[in-house]
């Protein structure tokens, strides 16, 4: 099952780390413990206003509570092409 842009913003809203980094795009500040991870990438990361939904380029970054779901999804797409092939 895909995830929508809608599901994407809701998580992002209940995690603190996605706000954090919503905080530091928003104030150009990378000081907080929550936000060290992406201090590498800060430059490549901004966020979509209208959806409250941080972005790696074209690319949605997912809160904790939905990178397992996602992972689990693309795996079931691979799993599909396999079974399709040997078929």
């Amino acid at each position: 099952m895909k995830m929508n842009i809608v599901e994407i913003s809701k998580a992002t809203e209940s995690d603190e780390s996605p706000i954090a980094l919503q905080n530091a795009v928003i104030s150009g500040s990378c000081n907080q413990p929550k936000v060290k991870p992406y201090r590498m990438i800060k430059n490549e990361i901004t966020m979509d206003y209208d959806n409250k939904v941080l972005l790696r380029g074209t690319r949605s970054i997912l809160p904790a509570s939905r990178q397992k779901r996602a992972i689990q999804t693309v795996h079931e797409g691979h799993q599909s092409q396999v079974v399709s092939r040997q078929g």
